[in-house]
């Protein structure tokens, strides 16, 4: 019996099982043939030299004798697929399962000797057969494909009867094409998020920031590849995660994620595929977590002019007043840190206004201020960047962390946000008054003495003494025409509307008059006004002047005469305005030295208003104050003041890198 494995020693001199590859199987089929050669000249009497191949000559499937056939089957072991006879292709590294059938074709007993099959292991059953005409027995054993190139395989069996003596067959000869699986690993990274593609170059990320990967297999031989599920301990969430097939001149592509820990160090990564008995290992990326600077930036607020601490919590205020707020910028690690002047957008007066450099573990306290000029919720945030100092660039921690990689970081850090409420609180007052037309008098409230055929001109002022916007109905007023402005209104905060009006003197008699209007929902009258024109027998015969009662109260409220914009941190021109309501004149200090006096015909919409300029101050604080001639004699003066500062301006400092 031959028995050999492979095919053995041919014309073309090609070693028992191989045949010539491509690339690197035609260098190794080459250099196993040397071999070969050389041991089978030294080994002449071996084992080797004792089975020479023989080539086998084509047959059919079934080997027929004529007592009995054998026939053998293949196929690869763990493969979705049916026995065959037909040639397979197989990978190194995988298990060929045989079938033997040997089947009784005579018209007796026959005796089988045990199945010889030299390159086939596990044969069973292993002894001697017996089988009765018609009968057939299987055959069972496998091989290991230990190495690329052409697995033969045929087994050989022996029968006797007792009439005719014995016979011996050999199968057919069944083959398997073994292909050693040839692929390559090419791992690719880039920072989760960002827009940069996939590189095997060195990529500079953050603590806290994420890698993805990219593990690219490309098959470059010529069997499909079976690859094992990918194993990386240095990566997180490979996907696909199990087995995978990749077909000739095909890839698949691999993806994972690793999560930068610390900063400053460098983290490297290589994953190894396996498909078969072969690995190979992809090339090494690293990803650096590069150091930042390390700080932190708090906000607190409190009202001005109070002895309550800082806090984050939300305050509640009222208009006018000014929030006092702090800001803590402190340097958390250990290198000198160089910080860009805080930027606040909603906060005037930031002081210190340059930038700041701060040893590690120090501190820097910001302070600004705000004034609430009407109701609503005023949130408040602040913001600042920093790098590294020049002489504090953190030294590489590996070959690849270049110090310059260092030097450009920025970090911009937002602080807390704080919250003032100014709830809102709607209000106003509406007053009438009067004056003969032509008469040279001021509108008064007092009762007047008039004549036929005159004419009494009003006003209405209404001021809004909340700190929300006062929407106004209509003004209505019965006895009065010639309303202007007629419609809806809108009055400001701290601001006023004054309506006019007009009434004919007829007749003798007593004319009273007072408006109405609506405001955010609240309807409000006015005083009402009294003017008496005498009978005819009392109408003096001399000319004289319209006479006036004048009311021993004051009916003026003086909660409604309030100082606007003269506090809080003054840079630039700046406007002072006071309520006119009932004011015959005003005078406006500043420092205690009179700045300038204003009459009541010098009142616009209601109000005095004065501009100042701090430019013309010193730097410091500053009180501007008022006092007040009354129209109405029995009213008192009226005193208001109020404390802005002229802020320092900040001093130049080199110009911040970042």
């Amino acid at each position: 019996m031959d028995g050999s494995r492979r095919g053995g020693s041919t014309a073309s001199g090609i070693v028992p099982g191989h045949t010539v590859g491509k690339g690197r199987r035609g260098l190794r089929a080459i250099g196993l043939l040397l071999v070969t050669m050389a041991m089978f000249c030294i080994l002449s009497g071996s084992a080797l030299a004792a089975r020479p191949h023989v080539t086998k000559a084509a047959r059919p499937h079934a080997v027929e004798g004529q007592e009995f056939m054998i026939e053998k089957f293949q196929r690869i072991a763990g493969e979705d697929q049916s026995f065959t006879t037909d040639p397979l292709i197989g990978e190194v590294g995988q298990t060929v399962e045989y079938e033997i059938v040997v089947t009784n074709t005579s018209d007796s007993t026959l005796y089988f000797q045990p199945l010889e099959d030299l390159y086939c292991s596990g044969i069973s059953p292993e002894g001697e057969t017996e089988l009765e005409p018609d009968d057939s027995e299987t055959f069972t054993c496998s091989e290991e494909l230990s190495e690329w190139g052409t697995w033969e395989n045929w087994a050989e069996i022996e029968a006797e009867n007792e009439d005719e003596g014995s016979e011996s067959l050999e199968s057919n000869t069944v083959e398997v094409e073994a292909f050693e699986p040839e692929f390559e690993v090419e791992k690719l990274q880039r920072i989760k998020g960002s827009d940069s593609s996939f590189t095997t170059d060195p990529v500079v990320g953050r603590a806290g920031q994420t890698v993805e990967y990219e593990i690219v297999v490309s098959n470059e031989g010529e069997i499909p590849l079976k690859l094992s599920p990918l194993q990386d301990a240095n990566c997180t969430n490979i996907s696909p995660a199990g087995a995978t097939e990749v077909d000739v001149d095909d890839s698949a592509t691999f993806t994972c994620e690793h999560t930068l820990e610390k900063a400053g160090e460098a983290w490297l990564n290589t994953v190894t595929v396996q498909s078969g008995t072969v690995q190979e290992e992809s090339n090494t990326v690293e990803a650096i977590a590069i150091e930042e600077p390390e700080f932190t930036i708090e906000k607190a607020q409190r009202v001005a002019d109070t002895e309550t601490p800082f806090t984050s919590d939300e305050l509640t205020a009222t208009v006018g007043q000014t929030i006092d707020y702090q800001i803590v910028v402190s340097n958390t690690g250990n290198r000198r840190l160089a910080f860009s002047p805080l930027s606040d957008p909603n906060c005037t007066g930031v002081a210190p206004a340059e930038a700041t450099e701060l040893e590690g573990g120090t501190s820097e306290t910001f302070t600004c201020q705000h004034v609430l000029e009407e109701a609503g919720s005023w949130s408040n945030v602040a913001e600042i960047e920093a790098e590294f100092g020049r002489e504090e660039i953190p030294e590489a921690r590996h070959a690849h962390a270049v110090r310059p990689l260092a030097r450009g970081v920025i970090k911009k850090a937002t602080s807390n946000k704080v919250v003032a409420n100014v709830p809102a609180e709607p209000g106003y007052e509406i007053e009438k008054l009067q004056a003969i037309r032509g008469s040279g008098a001021a509108f008064t409230k007092s009762e007047l003495s008039g004549a036929a055929g005159q004419t009494v001109d009003y006003e209405v002022i209404v001021h809004n003494t909340g700190n929300v916007v006062l929407k106004l109905s209509a003004l209505a007023d019965a006895n009065c025409t010639g309303i202007s402005p007629a419609g809806a209104t809108e009055v400001g905060v701290g601001k006023s509307e004054t309506f006019t009006c007009e009434r004919a003197l007829t007749a003798a008699g007593s004319y009273t008059n007072e408006a109405s209007i609506e405001g955010d929902g609240i309807a409000k009258t006015s005083n009402k006004v009294v003017l008496t024109v005498p009978g005819a027998a009392q109408q003096p015969t001399q000319p004289q002047q319209p006479q006036q009662v004048v009311q021993a109260k004051c009916t003026l409220s003086e909660s409604l005469i309030v100082l606007h914009g003269a506090s809080g941190a003054k840079h630039s021109p700046f406007t002072v305005h006071i309520a006119a309501l009932g004011i015959k004149q005003i005078t406006f200090y500043i420092d205690g030295h009179k700045y300038r006096t204003l009459t009541g015909a010098q009142a616009k919409k209601g109000q005095f208003s004065v501009r100042i300029d701090p430019a013309k101050l010193h730097y410091g604080a500053h009180r501007v104050s008022v006092t007040t001639v009354m129209s109405e004699s029995a009213c008192a003066a009226i005193a208001r003041s109020a404390v802005f500062i002229h802020p320092r301006a900040a001093i130049v400092k080199p110009k911040f890198t970042g």
